[in-house]
């Protein structure tokens, strides 16, 4: 403020000194004229210098009024500083050599741990050892908590069962597999194992529910039996202890011990009973046999039909051979051909 009013004060000076040249002007020339038009000349000049005074004076005022009412509002923010000199260096840490013992024996430890694993590209290798996998229970027929399981795959919920995979110690290679207790192999495709140590090793839909027992391939094909086996085939189901079906189409062998090796729709309901192959055979007698043929009963102990199409073996130890609708009804009996024959007696052999 203060410059800016000495620079007003400057600007007029020039006035001032050219006041004061025309004084001196005035008194060396007094001798020499002393006419009224000099002293109009003065006190015009006066005048003319009051008047710029207070025009001066009046603009101060004004330029102090429009700083007073100046509100100082903060410009925007300028670009950052250069970065200050750098501070003392800090007071020195405390001693770390006794961590770095720890960290030297820590990795001196994991090194003998990983010695003989080695990875080449995508290659892992485990050399002189072997890979053990366990729940934590403590037993590998323990209490299952859905651990400890080798799973070959994404482990992805089957599109066919209700999932269920809360068993440990098991093998899973495949899609859509469940494993709901220990000790089995569940590969393919939506396979279950829901057992102790019953696997299903290959096919889809099959479903392993039998204590020990085992499906190898096929689909839709059930081991219900403890021990039972269920080689391939659709929809075949081994629901005897000790049964097996080794293929075919809706075959049961529902006896202990119990086997279908083939064909359709044959049941071998007893111990010890077996079909081999044709369709709609059963065999209800205790290690009664059916060879073939369509619709052939063994329905006796021991009792057997060789084929041909409904034939039946209805005495202990009778037989029927071959033909259509023959009947051994006698203990011992024979019917080894023909259509429409039956036994009558004991050892009786016909034709």
């Amino acid at each position: 403020m203060s410059l800016l009013i000495a620079g007003l004060l400057w600007s007029a000076s020039p006035v001032l000194a050219a006041k004061d040249s025309g004084n001196e002007k005035s008194k060396s020339n007094e001798n020499q004229s002393r006419s009224e038009g000099r002293h109009d000349d003065d006190h015009d000049g006066d005048k003319g210098l009051r008047h710029l005074v207070e025009q001066l004076q009046q603009q101060i005022q004004d330029l102090q009024a429009q700083i007073n009412n100046i509100q100082l509002t903060p410009g925007p923010q300028g670009p950052q500083g250069p970065a200050g000199p750098v501070g003392p260096q800090g007071p020195a840490g405390a001693d770390g050599s006794s961590d770095l013992t720890q960290v030297n024996a820590d990795i001196s430890e994991l090194q003998t741990r990983f010695s003989g694993v080695t990875r080449t590209g995508d290659d892992l290798r485990f050399t002189g050892m072997n890979m053990q996998i366990v729940n934590g229970s403590g037993d590998t027929d323990g209490a299952v908590n859905g651990l400890g399981n080798l799973i070959v795959g994404y482990n992805e919920v089957s599109s066919y069962l209700t999932s269920n995979k809360t068993g440990s110690h098991n093998l899973i290679v495949g899609r859509g597999a469940n494993y709901s207790s220990y000790g089995a192999i569940v590969a393919g495709l939506d396979n279950e194992s829901s057992n102790a140590y019953a696997s299903v090793t290959g096919g889809r839909f099959n479903q392993a529910s039998g204590l020990y027992s085992s499906i190898s391939g096929g689909n839709g094909n059930f081991a219900w039996g403890s021990d039972g086996s269920v080689s391939g085939g659709f929809r075949n189901n081994a629901s005897g202890q000790y049964s097996s079906v080794s293929g075919g189409f809706r075959n049961n062998a529902s006896g202990q011990s119990s086997s279908v090796t083939g064909g359709f729709s044959n049941t071998a309901y007893v111990i010890g009973s077996a079909i081999n192959g044709g369709g709609g055979n059963t065999a209800t007698g205790s290690y009664s046999s059916i060879l073939g043929g369509m619709g052939n009963t063994a329905s006796a102990y021991s009792s057997s039909v060789s084929g041909g199409n409904y034939n039946t073996a209805s005495a202990n130890y009778s037989s029927v051979t071959g033909g259509f609708r023959n009947l051994a009804r006698d203990n011992c009996s024979t019917v080894t051909g023909g259509y429409f024959l039956s036994t009558y007696g004991i050892y009786d052999t016909i034709p």
